[in-house]
């Protein structure tokens, strides 16, 4: 939701005619938050990477613990006070839609949806904020619109609101995972646009799948399956800490038997829900999905590519965010590590900017 009222999903603005204008994005996860400042270079009409943070939260995910970690951003990089910025709300936190309504305006559409509110969800329609994207589909029957549809509870997000307002920055828009990856993609592989691309992000908790075509997403799925799986059954089965867990994950000679079967048993698992995923999209839609691209920071495991690839029989890739984007100077030894945790936040940013999709 954009807090000016304009839109859940992102308000456009004109890029390249504002002078210093910067684009922020903060991604709020799990156990960190990721936040990223891109500065539009108006000489190349490129964006570049000027700051970018990784601040751990050092208890569990609170208002006071999001804006502890944004003020510790804020003095690690050269992100400006007052900036405007957007973040995100957990996917799981959210509902998301694709639904028919019949053509109308946008005001008109978005009255419709309100009387329709209390079908998708199951708590008081009072305490709901939505908003919905206009998906421009040849796939609508004549006299139709197809839309996706996002809800999530007020207080969600008043939290975060609150927590980044505290720390001295404006949250303009809120977003979530599904919708702002597609953004970063776009930025990287506009030459994909008419492919239809599975982005699967393995994130701490969750997978979350977008599957999108033509700058639209089409279907997006969210898998409770993710690193925390690992730790936990690690940790109840071999008694070894959290840090050590995560080490042995991304570094396969530290791995013992008994770690490596705990891993095949998750990774099998996330392989069987893709595979019914990309299976309903593909009688759903009539079409196959061309190519997988992974980010996150499951997606670091060794050998995660070939599996997946040979079991599903598409190619796999990584997605690179930085691919298409200028990175300053001083940032260019501190961030090649980090890249698989960066889409999101600069999707985030990117949906602020005109260079969001194509």
């Amino acid at each position: 939701m954009a807090l000016d009222q304009k839109g859940f999903l992102g308000i456009g603005s004109s890029l390249f005619k504002q002078k210093e204008k910067n684009f922020v994005g903060i991604d709020i996860g799990s156990s960190s938050i990721k936040i990223v400042r891109l500065v539009p270079n108006r000489d190349n009409k490129k964006m570049q990477l000027s700051d970018f943070a990784d601040i751990a939260f050092e208890e569990q995910v609170s208002t006071d613990q999001i804006k502890r970690a944004v003020d510790e951003a804020l003095k690690q990089t050269n992100i400006p006070k007052d900036s405007e910025a957007v973040f995100n709300i957990p996917n799981n936190s959210a509902i998301t839609r694709f639904i028919v309504m019949p053509k109308m305006n946008h005001d008109d559409l978005r009255k419709a949806i309100g009387y329709e509110l209390e079908k998708y969800i199951a708590f008081d329609t009072k305490e709901a904020v939505y908003d919905f994207r206009i998906l421009d589909d040849l796939q609508t029957k004549e006299g139709h619109l197809k839309v996706l549809l996002v809800i999530t509870k007020k207080e969600t997000v008043d939290e975060r609101v609150k927590a980044i307002e505290d720390a001295g920055l404006i949250p303009k828009v809120v977003s979530i995972d599904s919708v702002v990856i597609p953004n970063t993609f776009y930025l990287n592989h506009i030459d994909k646009k008419d492919k239809n691309i599975a982005i699967v992000n393995l994130g701490s908790r969750l997978c979350s799948i977008s599957v999108v075509k033509g700058g639209i997403s089409n279907f997006m799925r969210d898998i409770a399956i993710g690193i925390e799986n690992i730790v936990s059954l690690v940790s109840e089965k071999l008694e070894m800490n959290k840090t050590d867990i995560i080490n042995s994950i991304m570094k396969p000679e530290l791995q013992s038997n008994d770690f490596k079967d705990i891993i095949n048993s998750v990774l099998s698992n996330l392989l069987n829900e893709l595979y019914l995923s990309f299976d309903y999209y593909e009688t759903q839609f009539e079409t196959s999905i061309d190519e997988i691209y992974i980010t996150g920071g499951l997606s670091q495991q060794p050998g995660l590519i070939d599996f997946l690839s040979s079991n599903l029989g598409i190619s796999v890739n990584k997605l690179n965010p930085l691919l298409n984007l200028e990175v300053a100077a001083e940032l260019k030894s501190k961030i090649d590590s980090k890249k698989d945790i960066m889409a999101v936040s600069i999707g985030l940013a990117l949906e602020e900017s005109d260079l969001k999709y194509f």
